[in-house]
Parts: structure tokens; C-alpha cells; sequence
């Protein structure tokens, strides 16, 4: 009962309402950001003890025992808005030393942080891939200059150590991982160390038990994906380059 004509005038219609209820969404999500900002301030603040705890974790997280006596340098990419770490930090070890470090998803100081999906999880095409972590970065790069250290320097191609700690090892990060294993998998001295705390009302064996399922799905993602990257996690644990640690 249309003609083309009139066809074409409903679907552009309806672009533009799609538009415009995302970009309305896009505004909300952006309130809760601001609320979440004020949140994670008023926690900070108020928890005095936060800096020393998260000085005695890295301490946990960097030092090696067999390596006691000698200087531990790492660089640190944070997937939280906070900084307690920060670039050439002093800790309680004068040992240990953080050389750089990137919060990829915006931080608390400079006030701006994002909530995403992964990029790979929405059409490129799609009115909703404003909601990317991709799209999302950008837009905070567009506001003001990023003077942040790029990922590339990050992954020093002389790390002999990957340490994970505190990440559900989910979807929503993929895309990160699959960079990590892009850069790393080729380099046979290096380890991929997953680290976990047992809190209460868990178990040593449940938080492997949800380490293991987290690798194997991130793994099966990435060696799905490409058929140069088959095998990569049997590869990987046949030679002994994935580790767990009780923090």
C-alpha cells in the first residue's frame, strides 16, 4: 500500500527517533557517571586506611620472592577510576618501583570516567555503538586533550610477567585481552599470572574454580576468532606460562 517514496520517508523517520532515544540514554548514562564520581569521592575520602591498602596489595602483586633483593619495575593498566598507585610511587619496598600507568576507562581525578560495552559485542552501524568503550573514549578524548600514556608503551615488549588481579575476565573487556595476547602469546618466557584473594563466604576452590571458567572463555573467544590463534591456551599450559596465586 506504500510507494517507495513514502517507504523511504518512514525509515528515515525512524533512524532519527532511534537517534534521538539514544542520544537521550547516552545523557542518563552520563548522570550516573557524575553520580558514581561523587560516590567514589566521598569513599575515598572517607576511607582513610585506602592508599596504605592498596600500596600493601601491590606489594603483594609485584614482589617475588626469588627476587627479594632485587628492583622490580612494572608499568599498570587500571580498569578503576581511582589512583592510589599513581607513576614512580614510593612504596613501603623501596624495591618496587611503577614506571607507568593507565586508567583505560577515564579517572577520578581529572572528574571524567565511562561505562561501556565492548566493541565488538555492537555493530559498528548501530545507533547503540555510541555505548562502546571505544565510542565512549573517544568522546572523552574529543573534550580535552588526552595527555594519558598510550597502551603501546605500556606493553613493553620486555615484560616477562602479566599479573591479573580483581577483573571478572568478562565480555565487556575482551577486546584489552585480546591486545594483551596479541602482544604477549609469542613470547615464550613470559608468564600470565592470574592472581585471586580468597574474602569470606568463599573458597580457595570456588575462586579457581571461577578463574579457570574466566580463562577458558576469554581463550575460547580469542582462539575462535582467528584459525592462526587455535590451540593458543593448550599451548599456553603446556608450557607452563599460566600461573595462579593466592593474594
Amino acid at each position: 500500500h506504500y510507494s517507495y517514496d513514502k517507504i523511504r520517508v518512514d525509515i528515515t523517520e525512524e533512524i532519527d527517533l532511534l537517534n534521538s532515544v539514544a542520544e537521550v540514554l547516552l545523557e542518563q548514562l552520563k548522570e550516573v557517571e557524575h553520580d558514581f564520581i561523587m560516590y567514589l569521592d566521598s569513599e575515598v575520602n572517607t576511607n582513610k586506611c585506602y592508599e596504605d591498602n592498596s600500596k600493601i596489595l601491590a606489594n603483594y602483586l609485584l614482589k617475588d620472592d626469588k627476587k627479594s633483593s632485587e628492583n622490580i619495575n612494572c608499568n599498570i593498566v587500571s580498569f578503576n577510576y581511582t589512583e592510589p598507585w599513581g607513576e614512580k610511587l614510593n612504596f613501603r619496598d623501596n624495591n618496587l618501583h611503577v614506571n607507568l600507568l593507565k586508567n583505560i576507562h577515564g579517572t577520578l581525578k581529572n572528574k571524567r570516567i565511562i561505562f561501556g560495552i565492548d566493541d565488538n559485542m555492537m555493530d559498528a552501524k548501530s545507533e547503540g555503538y555510541r555505548f562502546t568503550k571505544g565510542s565512549r573514549i573517544m568522546e572523552i578524548n574529543t573534550i580535552e586533550e588526552n595527555k594519558s600514556t598510550p597502551i603501546k608503551v605500556i606493553f613493553d615488549r620486555n615484560i616477562n610477567k602479566v599479573v591479573f588481579y580483581g577483573h571478572s575476565l568478562s565480555d565487556a573487556d575482551y577486546g584489552y585481552f585480546q591486545l594483551i595476547f596479541d602482544e604477549y602469546k609469542e613470547n615464550e618466557s613470559l608468564i600470565f599470572e592470574f592472581c585471586y584473594t580468597v574474602f569470606e563466604g568463599t573458597t580457595k576452590e570456588n575462586e579457581i574454580i571461577k578463574l579457570r571458567e574466566g580463562i577458558s572463555r576469554i581463550f575460547g573467544r580469542y582462539e575462535k576468532e582467528n584459525d592462526e590463534r587455535k590451540y593458543t591456551l593448550k599451548n599456553l599450559n603446556l608450557n607452563n606460562r599460566i600461573k595462579f596465586r593466592e593474594i
